[in-house]
């Protein structure tokens, strides 16, 4: 890109001339050069910029399919239900109202009752 600039500044340069006794005529042609020059490395450009573009969009696009995806993953959360055969210490005990009640002395919640103590 660069080399092309430098063509075109040297082309504007060698169409402006550098001899000092010019007729208009001429001026006018070497004018006319210098401007088609300079449409031409801008066209250049332009092009070069848009195959870039192209480019980079291609890399990209390769990139992401070069990803692999992510996988997805679920936690399933199990709750804890009493078994149907208690593990610890099982007491029951009989309220004033002659409720019959039946508490497992292992829990903590337990462990301060007075049928678990005795």
């Amino acid at each position: 890109m660069k080399t092309m600039l430098v063509l075109a500044l040297a082309s504007m340069i060698a169409a402006t001339g550098a001899s000092a006794a010019q007729t208009p005529a001429n001026q006018a042609t070497a004018a006319a050069k210098a401007d088609h020059a300079k449409g031409k490395a801008m066209k250049t450009e332009s092009r070069a910029l848009k195959k870039q573009a192209k480019a980079d969009k291609a890399d990209a696009a390769k990139m992401a399919a070069a990803t692999p995806a992510t996988k997805t993953t679920t936690t399933r959360r199990t709750t804890r239900h009493a078994s149907a055969t208690p593990s610890g210490r099982m007491v029951t005990t009989t309220t004033k109202t002659g409720k019959k009640i039946t508490y497992n002395c292992s829990k903590q919640g337990n462990v301060n009752k007075k049928a678990c103590k005795g």
